[in-house]
């Protein structure tokens, strides 16, 4: 049976909602993958300038170590050891962020707040050089677990890019995975007893 006219117009409309309907998904998916390797290509940049000052952080640790309890006297920049990274391509693209999907945008909002935290120097005149080293020590702790964040929101970054790469999921099951475990195994008892074992 021969269709009449406004059949055929009927499907012509529905034919173009799905083509204006497949573009608008690939422009998307474009975006989200644009965006994905624009931030793994700056928070690379901005990785290996930090671990470049892990060096430095560990000497100044060890400089102040060998002071000891001797007062420093006067204050100098603590901040000194760090680079002063402006992250443009995240300040840039913040409103976009939600393409990467909700998890892998708050671990990328998660990573840069290191970057965006203002360092003020410490007041440290009265201070010891233990008391510094202590600082300094930590400062290289939080560093390199930042470092290692880091690689984690990358490989997510990747995984939008590359769909062979597999996301390791949210950083959040990474930094508490032994609370989780924890808390895995305090309810493990419970769903044996709900299943009757």
């Amino acid at each position: 049976m021969k269709k009449n006219q406004a059949e055929l117009d009927r499907e012509a409309r529905a034919d173009q909602a799905e083509i204006a309907r497949r573009y608008i998904v690939d422009q998307r998916r474009e975006k989200r993958k644009m965006l994905a390797s624009a931030l793994g290509g700056e928070l690379s940049a901005i990785s290996w300038s930090v671990s470049n000052c892990l060096g430095p952080i560990k000497e100044a640790k060890q400089m102040f170590e060998a002071i000891g309890n001797a007062k420093i006297g006067q204050n100098f920049d603590t901040t000194v050891t760090m680079p002063k990274i402006d992250p443009i391509v995240y300040k840039a693209n913040i409103s976009d962020l939600g393409v990467l999907g909700p998890s892998t945008a708050a671990d990328v909002v998660h990573i840069y707040q290191l970057i965006l935290a203002s360092r003020t120097p410490v007041e440290n005149a009265l201070l010891t050089g233990a008391h510094l080293a202590k600082m300094f020590e930590l400062q290289h702790s939080v560093l390199e677990k930042w470092i290692d964040s880091t690689q984690h929101v990358q490989q997510r970054l990747l995984s939008v890019l590359n769909s062979e790469i597999e996301d390791p999921g949210p950083l959040y099951f990474v930094m508490h995975a032994d609370a989780i475990a924890a808390m895995t195994s305090d309810l493990a008892p419970l769903a044996r007893r709900k299943k009757g074992e």
